[in-house]
């Protein structure tokens, strides 16, 4: 007689933690305890009831233009960084403010010595600038890279630099937008250094400079649409503290890294021409509860 076998049935165990396939964006120093995190988070929805949230402005940025990777380099470069910006770092870097606080009662002040910072929101704006059609003008390829120095693995007594050891090369050897002998291609295809730095946001886009042309009657005009690319890019940045912290007598936190840095790269395609034609505009402000 026949045996009837019944078909095999596999039971899977879900696993917690952080789900398959999403990524959440987690200050550097939060990066090993998700449940510190949760707990921070929890914290900063009872604050919300009992103390006074508070906005400070980040410092405006205006037609910021970049810079050249090296002496005689066609890719150029723009760095931004929360709060001032850190010796050793390039000179060419901007600082955005948005984290120092004076003691106070207005807003953008605080009361005490601690309070819970939560989080910076930027928008921010390249735009290609608009050329004469006499000029060789190509598209560019632009990189944004939200970065931030990852202390929980560094050893006492070491300091990195982005402008040196942002990316990795073929061999695993770190480089940076300053290191001899790279260009624009480096920029654009090596991947960020993770060992060193905690990545927030990586994202590339091509832009296209409008054209300039005479209608009839001798008047300037601009050409917006005759091109594949567009001319400017908009992106919304959130930089994570969620930290209850405390400020020194020079208005700054002085138990949690407030410097996040961004980094605009650039190279033309084909590498032959100045990729340098555009600018930085910036805006946006730092919240936090007063204890």
């Amino acid at each position: 007689m026949p045996i009837t076998r019944k078909s095999r049935t596999t039971t899977y165990r879900k696993i917690s933690g952080q789900p398959k396939g999403r990524r959440t964006q987690l200050p550097s120093r939060l990066r090993d305890s998700r449940t510190k995190y949760k707990k921070s988070k929890s914290l900063a929805r009872t604050l919300n009831a009992i103390s006074e949230n508070k906005i400070m402005p980040i410092n405006d940025v205006n037609e910021a233009t970049p810079s050249a990777i090296q002496l005689g380099a066609i890719a150029y470069e723009k760095m931004f960084v929360m709060n001032a910006v850190p010796a050793g770092w390039p000179g060419t870097t901007t600082s955005l403010g948005g984290i120092q606080i004076a003691q106070g009662v207005d807003n953008g002040q605080r009361v005490g010595n601690y309070v819970y910072l939560k989080k910076t929101h930027l928008t921010l704006e390249v735009e290609a600038q608009p050329a004469d059609p006499t000029q060789n003008q190509v598209p560019k390829q632009f990189r944004v890279i939200v970065f931030k120095q990852r202390r929980s693995v560094m050893p006492t007594g070491r300091t990195v630099y982005p402008q040196q050891t942002l990316f990795l090369d073929g061999s695993g050897q770190h480089f940076g937008h300053a290191t001899p002998g790279k260009n624009g291609s480096d920029l654009m295809l090596q991947p960020l250094n993770k060992r060193d730095w905690v990545i927030y946001k990586d994202s590339k886009f091509t832009l296209t400079n409008p054209v300039q042309y005479n209608e009839l009657g001798g008047t300037n005009a601009w050409n917006w649409s005759q091109t594949k690319y567009g001319s400017y890019k908009k992106m919304i940045i959130n930089l994570p503290y969620f930290k209850k912290t405390h400020y020194s007598a020079a208005n700054v936190p002085d138990d949690v890294d407030t410097h996040f840095g961004i980094v605009i790269y650039s190279k033309s395609l084909g590498k032959d021409y100045a990729a340098d034609d555009w600018e930085v505009n910036i805006r946006g402000s730092t919240t936090y509860s007063d204890n």
